[in-house]
């Protein structure tokens, strides 16, 4: 009787040591996803009548290349339902792939799977791209409480990453030799 006591007793240990287990792999996750996370600056409201050509804003470190090409980033794997397009490009790995930071930015209705916009990129130099469709409108990538993204999103390279997003060197792309559009599939 004794040693059936000590065996439920062992099972109970080891099944609550393994519920334990995955709660602290959930917590520590959210935490390393939290710290990722850089505070967001208030954004202005979306106009309701966004302009038909995209709306691209640029940077002094953007400016400073006087040689610049149109680059088409195509974005594919967008829900089929009106929602803007939020492209961002990072001549640098400072702040990617935080929008706030980007060197330069756009943003295009779309309303199919798949929308291209034409980018004033410079002709030489590394650069990542992020992008993501704006569903709910709010002008940011919306996350869930443990901080996943439940917007479709994507960067160039069709970068991926296991936690949190991808270091800038795996999504940069040199600028000298895009010829092509730059595709993008967003999850």
């Amino acid at each position: 009787m004794a040693r059936n006591i000590e065996a439920t007793e062992s099972t109970e240990v080891r099944s609550s040591g393994l519920k334990a287990a995955t709660i602290l792999a959930v917590i520590v996750s959210a935490l390393w996803f939290m710290r990722q996370r850089q505070p967001e600056s208030p954004s202005p409201p979306l106009e309701t009548q966004p302009p038909p050509a995209p709306t691209v804003s640029t940077e002094p470190a953007a400016i400073a290349a006087p040689l610049q090409q149109t680059v088409v980033v195509q974005v594919s794997g967008l829900k089929t339902r009106p929602a803007a397009v939020m492209v961002a490009v990072f001549l640098t790995d400072e702040g990617f792939p935080d929008v706030t930071s980007a060197s330069i930015t756009a943003e295009q209705d779309a309303k199919e799977e798949l929308a291209e916009i034409p980018m004033q990129l410079p002709l030489s130099g590394m650069a990542a791209v992020a992008v993501f469709q704006d569903l709910d409108g709010n002008g940011v990538l919306t996350k869930n409480v443990v901080g996943l993204p439940t917007e479709p999103y994507g960067f160039s390279k069709n970068a991926r990453a296991t936690f949190g997003p991808p270091p800038f060197d795996a999504a940069a792309v040199d600028l000298a030799t895009i010829t092509e559009p730059l595709q993008i599939s967003v999850r």
